[in-house]
């Protein structure tokens, strides 16, 4: 058998919760190439400022907010570890209604509903509002937020990418800590690109500071002749931080968000088994590059010409 690389001890010593990310030997490419207990999405460690820019990875996931209502909507992708959900309980009423957990109001209950079934709803704004972010919606998957008064104005979520839905996204990365290298942001309002992407470490035993990333920073002539805005500013999702975007009024705003690097606790224990067996690690496999329709820099076009 092959001489094991490191003791049981040493193997639970750079496990442990501590771990600040200084100690190399504990990261492992997500590809499954590494021998370490980290994970790269583009299946290399990043060495150097250059090798984590937008340019080295191509593993994304990307939704589009529509925003009916006249005024702006602001809405969290990252909840922290506060939980969103919320339910309410199917009643008999002459006809089957429910009484909505949030705004009180009495609806109709969904086509193929029974008396007493409990009804589960993924955007509860509540917990995120009594502790000082007022947001408005949740990140989840089709209409988010919807006036009472006029239905026909909501915020609707849709994904763009195949990869997973947005549920699937908020739910991965409140488990899962994933560094990004940065994000695009297209839309129809030139207003999208006046905003910020909001990040703050939420835990009830200390008050943090708000870091924000301003989208204008990057505004260019070449992004207003298209459109897109690339935002080359790397920041991380997990469940110690609730991050926040605001979508204008009447606008459709598309977001693209890039990884780099994901910390995974499958993974660790996967590798540690492996470690402690003395198996050897598979051999390194070469990144793809990206493709040329991935992120990309943009060119004017001249004015009345078609995209």
């Amino acid at each position: 058998m092959d001489e094991l690389l490191f003791t049981p001890e040493e193997i639970n010593e750079r496990l442990t919760s501590n771990f600040d990310g200084d100690d190399d030997d504990i990261y492992l490419s997500y590809d499954g190439a590494d021998d370490d207990l980290y994970s790269d999405f583009f299946g290399a460690r990043p060495t150097t400022a250059k090798d984590t820019d937008m340019g080295k990875t191509s593993t994304m996931v990307a939704y589009r907010f529509t925003n009916t209502s006249s005024t702006q909507k602001t809405v969290a992708i990252c909840t922290g570890s506060l939980t969103t959900e919320t339910s309410a309980v199917v009643y008999l009423d002459t006809t089957l209604k429910y009484k909505h957990p949030l705004t009180g109001a009495v609806l109709a209950a969904p086509v193929g509903s029974f008396e007493g079934q409990v009804l589960h709803f993924n955007y509860n704004t509540q917990p995120l509002q009594e502790i000082g972010f007022p947001v408005d919606a949740i990140l989840d998957d089709g209409i988010v937020y919807a006036e009472l008064a006029d239905p026909s104005k909501y915020l609707l979520i849709e994904p763009i990418s195949s990869n997973g839905s947005a549920k699937h996204f908020r739910d991965f990365i409140s488990k899962n800590p994933v560094l990004m290298s940065g994000f695009d942001v297209q839309s129809n309002v030139k207003t999208a690109y006046q905003g910020t992407l909001s990040l703050k470490n939420a835990d009830p035993f200390k008050s943090y500071e708000e870091r924000r990333v301003n989208i204008s920073r990057w505004f260019t002539q070449a992004a207003y002749n298209t459109d897109v805005v690339e935002v080359p500013e790397s920041f991380q999702l997990d469940n110690n931080t609730v991050s926040t975007i605001v979508i204008p009024a009447n606008s459709v705003v598309s977001f693209t968000f890039y990884g780099i690097r994901v910390e995974s606790a499958s993974k660790a224990l996967e590798n540690k088994v492996k470690i402690e067996k003395g198996i050897k690690p598979a051999p390194k496999i070469k990144p793809k590059p990206r493709p040329a329709t991935g992120m990309r820099q943009a060119k004017p076009t001249r004015p009345g010409a078609k995209r």
